[in-house]
């Protein structure tokens, strides 16, 4: 099973999970285990999302064209898995993290949980 979660939470991670930065640049202060550049934004979608020239609805649709539908879903959960995909935002913000986590849950049909939910 893949998990998501945000990186302040790093804490609450089981010990048996790796943890996999999704984010284009990850913090020197939360320990990581790897990173998937592969499901981070573009610099260009960041950039823009940020500077407010692209609105949540056209960020969602341009990290599902741009990103994640040049990927195998399968083969993503495959090397990902008993993972924590990880960003910046904190649970119930909008982030890129749980788009991935519902791609994979539609495309593979495995739950992808968040994980350190209070």
């Amino acid at each position: 099973m893949i998990y998501t979660s945000y990186f302040a939470n790093w804490r609450k991670f089981p010990k048996d999970k790796k943890r996999i930065s999704i984010a284009r640049f990850s913090p020197k202060w939360a320990p990581v285990d790897g990173v998937a550049i592969e499901l981070a934004p573009s610099a260009d979608l960041l950039k823009a999302y940020k500077e407010g020239r692209i609105t949540q609805p056209g960020y969602i649709q341009a990290f599902n064209i741009g990103t994640l539908s040049t990927l195998d879903p399968g083969k993503i959960y495959n090397k990902y898995d008993e993972c924590v995909l990880l960003c910046y935002e904190k649970t119930g913000e909008f982030c890129h993290r749980r788009l991935v986590a519902m791609w994979l849950q539609n495309a593979v049909g495995e739950a992808v949980p968040e994980i350190g939910i209070d």
